[in-house]
């Protein structure tokens, strides 16, 4: 799963460095990219400083699938839970690891994250 490339462009303005740079300011993950009836695939992108596992959520569409997508692409390589944890890896990563969720609107496309996890 690779960032959108207008996504990385605004991430870049905002952060004052060239969509090009060596070393990026910001991780974006999409976590789904599509609208309607594909559940699997909603609008939703994770967005964290530059060597950060703390994520801030944009739109929550599609949350804990795109988060199993997400580790099976190697998106989120080195962020492990802590031995022993009750929950599955996604739900520890809902849980602990998104800190925010920001969302666009309330289409039920861009919060169903939210309402079926």
């Amino acid at each position: 799963m690779r960032p959108t490339p207008l996504l990385v462009l605004v991430l870049s303005a905002l952060s004052g460095t060239s969509a090009l740079a060596e070393d990026p300011a910001f991780t974006a993950i999409v976590l789904g990219s599509s609208g309607g009836l594909d559940e699997g695939d909603l609008t939703s992108h994770l967005l964290a400083p530059a060597r950060s596992s703390a994520f801030v959520a944009l739109d929550a569409g599609t949350l804990r699938v795109g988060v199993r997508r997400a580790r099976e692409a190697g998106s989120l390589a080195g962020i492990e839970p802590p031995e022993g944890i009750p929950w599955t890896y996604d739900a520890w990563f809902l849980r602990e690891r998104i800190r925010a969720y920001l969302v666009t609107h309330p289409h039920l496309d861009h919060v169903a994250g939210l309402v079926l996890n």
